[in-house]
């Protein structure tokens, strides 16, 4: 698969939805952490509201310009759970219904696609012998995620938003003649994939600057959801992989030959 030297991401997030686990309560969190994660290496925890339960549609008469995404706003009342490394670079959220793993940038370089997934296999096993072993039930996954936040600051590919297209030619074209000076963009696009195992959904906009004092920069959020079981993969991993590599080559696909120089294209 081609690779990048420098890749422009600064945050890499796996996760896996499963049918929601009644028995699980905020006290099972606290031993989950004390038991299952390192306590050296896992040093903070905070809570949050839970995430929203979502699954991918494929009507056969989609409704243009209206995502294909489910929410379901009935969550559990347990809260969502969050543990951060000492580095602080990566974060464990866990819920009664969804266990997410973030690698988030904070000086060094992207670890690896494999590196991520590894430690996001490693923490969510032990989250599964943890429920087997308390009889909290059985973790039944029915849905895998994978999102990739790329930071794209100015610099040597663009100056202003106008010059974005240069950038993300396969998603913006360029400012039409007499139309002014654009200003900024804020959009979505979406794709399925092959088969409907899963949707790409990528959005675009203007961030916050990655330093004090810096522009703004361009922000691409490439996530790729799929379901689990008879409509989609055959499990998690599948998933997981299945989502890196749409992500991957949605990527380049959109994105210009001139960037892939930048950001040291390799076979």
């Amino acid at each position: 698969m081609t690779q990048l030297a420098n890749p422009p991401v600064i945050e890499v997030v796996l996760g896996v939805q499963f049918v929601t686990l009644p028995k699980l309560t905020s006290g099972h969190y606290g031993r989950y952490w004390s038991q299952h994660l390192e306590p050296d290496e896992w040093t903070e925890t905070n809570d949050a509201g839970p995430l929203p339960e979502q699954f991918e549609l494929f009507d056969p008469r989609p409704v243009w310009g209206q995502p294909q995404v489910s929410w379901m706003l009935s969550g559990p009342e347990a809260p969502r759970v969050m543990f951060r490394s000492a580095d602080v670079d990566r974060l464990i959220q866990l819920q009664p219904n969804r266990f997410v793993y973030n690698w988030q940038r904070r000086g060094a370089g992207y670890p690896s696609f494999q590196r991520v997934f590894e430690a996001f296999e490693r923490y969510f096993v032990r989250f599964e012998e943890f429920v087997r072993d308390r009889k909290l039930g059985t973790v039944l996954p029915n849905q895998w995620e994978v999102t990739y936040v790329d930071h794209i600051p100015p610099g040597e590919l663009w100056r202003q938003p106008g010059d974005w297209h240069t950038v993300i030619p396969g998603l913006l074209p360029p400012t039409p003649p007499g139309a002014g000076i654009l200003d900024g963009v804020n959009g979505e696009w979406h794709f399925n994939l092959p088969d409907r195992r899963g949707r790409v959904h990528v959005a675009v906009g203007q961030g916050a600057a990655d330093k004090p004092g810096g522009e703004p920069a361009l922000v691409m959020r490439t996530t790729v959801r799929g379901p689990v079981g008879e409509a989609g993969v055959g499990d998690w991993r599948e998933g997981l992989e299945l989502g890196h590599a749409a992500a991957g080559k949605v990527f380049f696909a959109v994105t210009s030959t001139a960037a892939h120089v930048v950001w040291g294209k390799k076979a």
